[in-house]
């Protein structure tokens, strides 16, 4: 081989590789045109425009007047000569309790008791609702446990049953 030959080879082997590059280059290069850049924001330009004003008439000066007195007859309806009221029928007596009441004594009382308060609360709906709650929170279940527990329910009870008798 000559001297000049590897020079040669260098250049063409230079030339050869810049032509790959060039290829592989252009074959990544994407092929759909380039978007076009965003729109920019629209502005709103207020422009004066001169109009003209008409000036409003002057206006009268009115004097006010004292507003009329309105004058409604009020008619009384005459008295009744006899009112005739029914009283609410009254819940039924529950009859008290003994000193300590058994287990089953105590539950016929409870039943009784909210027997009673619902008689009164188709009568009267709203006076008996605070009864309906105290009436709630009693647990049976709890108060039939002892004989000391049972007299207790039986007292509330009886307390509640005496409120409705009053309601």
């Amino acid at each position: 081989m000559r001297a000049g030959s590897h020079e040669r080879i260098i250049v063409i082997a230079g030339l050869a590789l810049l032509v790959v590059a060039l290829i592989v280059a252009l074959a990544r290069r994407d092929r759909t045109p380039a978007a076009p850049p965003p729109p920019q924001e629209a502005r709103v330009v207020i422009v004066p425009v001169p109009m003209p004003i008409e000036r409003p008439a002057p206006v009268d000066h009115i004097e006010p007047q004292p507003p009329t007195p309105i004058v409604v007859p009020v008619t009384r309806p005459a008295p009744p000569s006899v009112a005739i009221t029914t009283p609410a029928p009254r819940p039924p007596e529950i009859p008290a309790p003994t000193a300590t009441p058994s287990a089953s004594e105590l539950a016929a009382l409870y039943r009784d008791v909210g027997t009673a308060l619902q008689k009164l609360d188709r009568d009267r709906p709203r006076s008996v609702d605070a009864l309906w709650e105290r009436y709630r929170w009693i647990r049976l279940a709890d108060y039939l446990t002892t004989p000391d527990k049972r007299a207790e329910g039986a007292r509330l009870l009886t307390a509640i049953a005496s409120d409705a008798r009053r309601e």
